[in-house]
This record gives structure tokens, sequence and C-alpha cells, in this order.
């Protein structure tokens, strides 16, 4: 299953200046309403996962377009948060507005059902081609599709008590998984034992320099992503783990009081409709 419109991470900010005009029109007619209106913006924790961000990051705005990393589309989520966060001061006490920041997805756990022009999925579609895969050091906090999709509903369906209305201000939940049980390297592993064919675990520069040498695969988009977050890592130290409060999102979620971590039941899935949407192109 394709997304209709993938993104573009390698475009600027100034890319993104029509969704922010469409996020501002929306809020407008929101704010014409009588009905104490809610408005519900799903976000991207990539908003607040700049530079120098904490290992902990509240549910709460953010003040400083440095709290979002150098990609355009993170700052295009940090300056649409602030779009939200300013209408918010103009909403009766009777309306609300959420902001959703939402973490790293990954198939639904059903199907396992991704998104072919994703990171993950990308990389993991090389084995065919380069019969090897990165040792990269990640942690595996990744959430289903269908779970994130069960708590933003949750989230914005939920009664709001008094307490809970408008002060002029945005209210922040994260949909996340905070669980980091599970890594890359032990994906490699899974995938070893499911995989007919074997490959090769390398170190991530000598993987990338195979990648970079490879002709027409769409992994090659995100070379110098990868490059920027693995070229000079090998492997062996697993890099600082960021947990985002969930308090919020707990409070009016039941999904999200109850999130699972990775396994490899959902890997097995996933790799199947990886393995299917790799057999289309053969």
């Amino acid at each position: 299953m394709q997304a209709a419109w993938p993104v573009n991470f390698s475009l600027p900010l100034r890319a993104f200046e029509p969704s922010v005009k469409g996020l501002k029109n929306l809020l407008q007619i929101s704010r014409s309403s009588s009905r104490g209106p809610r408005f519900i913006f799903c976000s991207s924790t990539a908003a607040v996962l700049g530079l120098k961000h904490p290992s902990f990051i509240s549910e709460t705005m953010s003040t400083s377009p440095d709290d979002s990393d150098s990609l355009g589309y993170s700052k295009s989520k940090w300056v649409a948060e602030s779009v939200c966060s300013r209408v918010a001061e103009s909403f009766d006490k009777n309306s609300a507005i959420k902001i959703v920041r939402i973490g790293q997805l990954t198939g639904d756990s059903d199907y396992g059902v991704w998104n072919m022009s994703e990171a993950y999925p990308l990389m993991l579609s090389t084995v065919n081609d380069l019969s090897s895969l990165p040792r990269i050091p990640d942690k595996l906090s990744w959430l289903p599709l269908d779970i994130a999709a069960k708590a933003v509903c949750e989230i914005s369906l939920a009664e709001e008590n008094a307490r809970d209305r408008n002060d002029g201000a945005c209210e922040v939940c994260h949909v996340v998984n905070n669980d980091t049980s599970a890594s890359f390297p032990e994906l490699l592993q899974w995938l070893k034992e499911i995989r007919k064919e074997p490959f090769k675990i390398m170190e991530p520069q000598e993987w990338l320099e195979k990648l970079e040498k490879l002709e027409n695969h769409p992994a090659k988009a995100l070379l110098g992503l990868w490059k920027r977050a693995y070229g000079d890592n090998t492997g062996e130290d697993y890099l600082p783990f960021t947990t985002f409060e969930t308090k919020n999102a707990e409070k009016k979620s039941e999904m999200m009081r109850r999130v699972p971590p990775v396994g490899k039941v959902l890997f097995e899935k996933i790799w199947e409709w990886l393995e299917g949407e790799m057999g289309k192109k053969d």
C-alpha cells in the first residue's frame, strides 16, 4: 500500500507554506463557530527533536524554533503548532485546540501494512539488491498505525471537564511508544530467522558505500539523511534515547495506557507485507 502523497523530507520550510496556510484557514473556520469547537492538529515529535533536545520531552508547547531539527518538514510542524497556539488565545472558554504529536509509526498490528516511502521500509528493501543491511543503533520505539489511529480518535472524542477547557493555551498530547526493549540489531536477527536467503550485517558506513553504488533504487533518496545519522557511527554505541511524557495522552486514551513493545510477531507481519511490495517491482 502506497501513501497517496509521500512527504519529501528534503524540501525546505518554504515548500510547506501552502499546508500552513490551509491550517490557518481551518482554524479561522473553527473560530467562527458558535458551538464551542474542538480542533485537533496532528503534529509530529520531529517538531521538538532538535539538535539539543532534552532526554525527556514534556507535553507542553515549544516557544523556540530551535527546538525542531533542521529538516523543513520538522520546522513546518513547529510553525503549525505555533499557529495553533496563537489562535487558541482568541478561542472562548468552551472551545479547545489540542496538538497531538505523533512518534515513529510502523505497520499495523493486524497485517503489517506500512508505507513504502518511509525510511525503515526503504532501508529493509535494499536487502534483495545488496544482500546486506546496516547494524544501526536505533531502538524500535515504533507505534503500529492502527494503535496510533485509535489513540488519536480517543483523544479527539474524550469528554472535557472544566479544568480541561481552553484557557488560552493548547493542550499537547504525545502519541508515542516509549518502550526501548527491542533494537534494530535484534530486528536483524529476527530477519535472519524469517528470511530464506542469507544476508550480511555490516557497519553503517560500509553499507552506505554499497548503497551509493546501487543504481535506480528508491532508498538512495535518503542517502544524505542516513549519512548524517549513521555515517560516522560504528553501530557499537547506542544513542541516548528520548522519552516523551504521555500523561495527557494516557488520561484521555485507554489505548495509550497499554501500548505494546515491538516484537518478532509484529515484525513478521511487516516483513510479509514488505516482501509483497518488493515482489511487485520484480
